[in-house]
This record gives C-alpha cells, sequence and structure tokens, in this order.
C-alpha cells in the first residue's frame, strides 16, 4: 500500500503515515502542528493532526505505533519513526518517538511528548509511560528532564 509516494506498513494492526516539510533551526524546534498519522483502532480508521519535529523525520520512513492505554475515548500510543540521517552518518539508525495522548471519538491528539530523539540526546526512562488502571492519569518519565502527570483530558502536571 502506498500514501502520497511513502510506504506503508502495518505494525500492531495500526498504520501510521506522517506529511512532513523540513523546518529549520539548531535546538530542538517547536513541535509543527499539521503533520497526521492514520490510526485504525476496532475496525474505524481515523486521520489525526499530530505534533511533530519535522526536521527530524525520515521521509521514506513509517510511523510504528503501539498502543500503551486504552480507555474509553481515549487512547495513549507511542509513535516511533526513524530519524533523519545527520552530517558523518550521525543516527543513521536512529529513531524518534512521542507519546501521545488521542481523543479517538473527536480524532484529536491532546497532549504530545516527545520521549527519545537520537539527534537531540533524549532518553526516554524505563518504563516510558506509567499507569494503573483505575488512575485518571498516566506519568511519562524521561531520563533527562523528570517526569510529567498527564490527565486524560490533556492536563500537564510536573511529577
Amino acid at each position: 500500500m502506498r500514501a502520497r509516494g511513502y510506504p506503508v506498513r502495518s505494525a500492531l494492526g495500526l498504520l501510521a503515515l506522517a506529511a512532513c516539510s523540513k523546518v529549520g533551526g539548531q535546538n530542538p524546534p517547536e513541535p509543527q502542528v499539521g503533520p497526521a498519522i492514520t490510526l485504525a483502532e476496532a475496525g474505524v480508521t481515523r486521520r489525526v493532526a499530530v505534533a511533530l519535529a519535522a526536521d527530524l523525520v525520515d521521509a521514506a520512513a513509517s510511523h510504528k505505533i503501539e498502543v500503551l492505554v486504552r480507555r474509553p475515548g481515549r487512547l495513549v500510543v507511542l509513535d516511533s519513526y526513524a530519524s533523519r540521517p545527520a552530517a558523518m552518518s550521525r543516527c543513521q539508525a536512529g529513531q524518534e518517538r512521542w507519546v501521545r495522548l488521542i481523543d479517538w471519538p473527536l480524532g484529536r491528539e491532546l497532549f504530545a511528548e516527545q520521549v527519545e530523539s537520537c539527534l537531540h540526546d533524549i532518553e526516554p526512562a524505563d518504563p516510558i509511560v506509567t499507569y494503573r488502571p483505575g488512575d485518571d492519569r498516566f506519568d511519562v518519565a524521561l531520563l533527562s528532564g523528570g517526569a510529567k502527570s498527564v490527565g486524560f483530558d490533556g492536563s500537564v502536571a510536573k511529577r
């Protein structure tokens, strides 16, 4: 299957594709909203506009989406894709990863946090996401930046 000239590969029953453009800058760029991923869940497919550091994406690579938490009307997903290789083959096999909270009925992103980046030296903690069934929040942890507690409404509090 092909979309916009890029191959689309299946991952855990979910398909994802990002359409992106180059954004300049030396520091980690602000996420650009506009690219979209396509999610298929329980026979329903939705395109969801997402935050994406577009200068870090290898346009030929597809996204791998892993559902971490399912709640009524909400999905917490881990979105992984190949880094754009840098000079001197840096990050040739690197990856960029985001934790995203998706409002499934509306098909929109409520929260996004980049949790791994080869190009910007962002390293995730283990585990990246902690969720205890019944809680109204989940935690996202980074080795370098502490943890955030995220509500299923998209609200964020530092841990």
